[in-house]
């Protein structure tokens, strides 16, 4: 607090020093002192409102007051939301205090802490990056800095109202609940994320034209038209609840994509969906990292998930038995294509008519 209203004494000081030498400047000028004392109280009866305000707004975070602190209870495991451990205990906060706000519908709070605009970036998107079941929320936010650039307000708008969001909540969790009892037919992780994979690249279209709105799982879930965030994030959110460790992995691929990292068996793999529907292939399916380096190139905190040193690229079915369920049929072990089984390990080319989407 104390170092707030130092910052603030500066301004004032420095803001007296001002008006005596523009005073001094006017009355060279030939304008009276009187004129210059009016015009200086004006002033001064201008900004005392929006200083009281701020020093107000300032005390409330130097002292840590919050009008609801539920969010202090939440803990998120990192072996499934991973973003969360790569932030300080600092940046933790705020990323409790905003996956509260956000899923309870709050359009805006008053940061817990005081961090620069880059560590409340990073953490807004460690919150969207771990969590695409907040899918009403994407990239409207924005944040409120004072003159003394302290954090003062984190706002949020909703591609949702707060009326229709729950009758979206509830159509998504019915065709997550169809999928769910689909891959709950399955015995192995890997028969399930096939399954998985299989059901949404069928469900889901790649539209390039709703590069705005294809940003969540909802758009390839319920609407059926999507770009690759809602590929990434449909997957992730499905396998999560099937408790299948799958993170969201943003980078570029010839512009700004993003695909998953999923753990099968305590190995890691990268899986693009976006790539094997647009290009009518499964040689995005559990690929390693050697094999998309030409290719896809993790960015920001994503190039701290875990690397992917395994693959299934080029394994035909009877070698994933082996790998995975020897004594299994391999028809259960994962439902491939006919043309699977002769398929090499190179990576097909960017299909041409892929374009760059962004995602949020």
């Amino acid at each position: 607090m104390k170092k707030f209203l130092s910052i603030s004494t500066i301004l004032i000081v420095e803001f007296l020093i001002l008006g005596v030498c523009f005073q001094k400047v006017m009355s060279l000028c030939g304008v009276s002192k009187e004129d210059v004392h009016n015009a200086i109280s004006t002033t001064v009866s201008a900004v005392q409102p929006i200083y009281e305000t701020e020093m107000e707004t300032i005390s409330q975070i130097a002292d840590g007051i919050d009008t609801d602190t539920s969010y202090k209870d939440l803990d998120f495991d990192t072996r499934y939301y991973p973003y969360y451990g790569m932030l300080s205990e600092k940046e933790q906060s705020l990323y409790k205090q905003i996956y509260y706000a956000v899923t309870n519908y709050k359009k805006e709070i008053i940061p817990c802490v005081n961090l620069s605009s880059e560590d409340a970036e990073k953490v807004m998107n460690a919150v969207l990056f771990d969590h695409p079941e907040i899918f009403w929320m994407g990239s409207g936010y924005q944040f409120t800095y004072s003159l003394a650039d302290v954090f003062t307000l984190l706002t949020f708008s909703y591609s949702f109202s707060e009326e229709d969001l729950e009758a979206a909540k509830l159509q998504l969790e019915m065709t997550a609940t169809e999928i769910l009892n689909g891959a709950g037919n399955y015995a192995t992780d890997l028969e399930k994320e096939q399954y998985v994979h299989d059901y949404i690249i069928d469900r889901a279209s790649y539209n390039s034209y709703n590069v705005f709105e294809g940003q969540n799982l909802y758009s390839a879930l319920v609407s059926g038209s999507t770009v690759c965030a809602g590929y990434s994030r449909a997957f992730q959110y499905i396998m999560t609840r099937l408790g299948i460790p799958t993170y969201y992995c943003v980078g570029t691929s010839e512009g700004d994509h993003a695909w998953n990292i999923i753990s099968i068996n305590g190995e890691y793999y990268n899986v693009d969906l976006t790539w094997d529907d647009t290009g009518n292939t499964t040689r995005y399916f559990n690929c390693s990292d050697a094999d998309i380096s030409s290719s896809h190139s993790r960015q920001g905190l994503s190039a701290y998930l875990p690397a992917c040193n395994s693959s299934m690229v080029g394994e035909t079915p009877s070698q994933i038995q082996e790998m995975y369920e020897p004594e299994a049929p391999i028809s259960e072990i994962i439902n491939m294509p006919p043309d699977r089984e002769n398929s090499n390990s190179e990576i097909p080319d960017r299909p041409a008519d892929f374009e760059n989407v962004i995602f949020s």
